[in-house]
């Protein structure tokens, strides 16, 4: 779901994008960048994912799976209450003005371009915790201009995009830091208990284009048993 803050489809959009000054060639690929913050199985981690998508196409679902085993346990930190459009806009920063700060998950930073505008629009994200999910605070001046509600289901975290076809929004790339959170014996996100024989985990960005069917881009972070 996604709010009608600010018409938020768009910048749910933004919410994962990062980083290009200008535009990538057409024809080069998405790429995934994946890494928890241990190598540890089984351990309590944070975690940094930065996805980059060069053709300029209008992406209406980015689809993150964790790798195999990953679990994540919303309870375990204090959450962000729901919230009005007009409670927001009614603050002097927005979200960050109504999600208690214990709730914060994480920040990150997203580009995209939006309609006919040759230069992409560059934006702040905070990430905070709610029920089975999250909210994205997508901000332009220390301020939200959008919101976005992702959900998690089992390893997989889902931001619906419904609102990009309309407004002609572009992502271009987007990166997001998530430092370990919770207790050791009760923690945001564990790490998988296994680690296949070649130490490796995979973790998978499916970038859903609007009637135009997805990519799925793959990257691999070390584990240790």
């Amino acid at each position: 779901m996604i709010s009608r803050l600010a018409r938020t489809g768009l910048l749910a959009t933004a919410l994962f994008a990062v980083g290009a000054a200008a535009a990538p060639a057409a024809t080069a690929p998405d790429t995934l960048s994946f890494a928890f913050t241990t190598a540890k199985s089984k351990a309590p981690a944070g975690y940094s994912v930065e996805g980059v998508f060069p053709r300029q196409r209008i992406i209406d679902r980015i689809t993150i799976d964790f790798p195999a085993g990953t679990t994540f346990d919303t309870s375990a930190l204090p959450k962000c209450a729901s919230f009005t459009d007009a409670e927001v806009k009614g603050t002097e920063r927005g979200i960050s003005d109504i999600c208690p700060a214990t709730s914060k998950l994480g920040t990150g930073k997203g580009t995209a371009f939006i309609a006919d505008n040759p230069n992409p629009a560059v934006f702040d994200l905070d990430l905070y915790n709610r029920a089975n999910g999250a909210i994205l605070d997508i901000k332009l001046g220390g301020k939200t201009a959008f919101a976005a509600y992702p959900t998690i289901t089992g390893r997989r975290m889902t931001i619906p995009l419904t609102l990009t076809p309309g407004l002609k929004a572009r992502i271009t790339a987007f990166e997001l830091t998530v430092p370990r959170k919770g207790k050791l014996t009760k923690p945001y996100l564990r790490t998988p208990a296994a680690c296949p024989a070649n130490k490796k985990l995979t973790a998978t960005i499916t970038a859903g284009e609007n009637g135009a069917g997805s990519v799925a881009t793959k990257d691999a972070t070390a584990c240790r048993r």
